[in-house]
């Protein structure tokens, strides 16, 4: 039994009606082909920029956040709490 070129025998990529060594014919194949191509230089991307942020980072602790300033104090004769409404009070 020989192989087809490119090494695989068995299903296409596609699983459509087509044999292995014609899946450089078929659209579907050539789309799932890019797209793994796609996926892995993205992850390529993403480990890159993981390492960068390492090399970037190492030693040193990432920079915080700084807190949001407190809330203005509330002006004098102000309740809070009362906002209009019914009454429930026995009159």
């Amino acid at each position: 039994m020989r192989t087809p070129p490119g090494g695989r025998m068995g299903i296409p990529r596609c699983a459509g009606l087509h044999a292995v060594s014609t899946e450089h014919l078929c659209m579907d194949c050539q789309h799932l082909e890019l797209r793994r191509a796609e996926v892995q230089a993205l992850e390529r991307r993403n480990a890159l920029l993981e390492e960068e942020l390492d090399l970037e980072f190492s030693g040193r602790r990432r920079p915080r956040r700084e807190a949001p300033p407190p809330p203005p104090p509330p002006a004098p004769g102000t309740v809070y709490g009362q906002r209009g409404g019914m009454s429930i009070e026995p009159r």
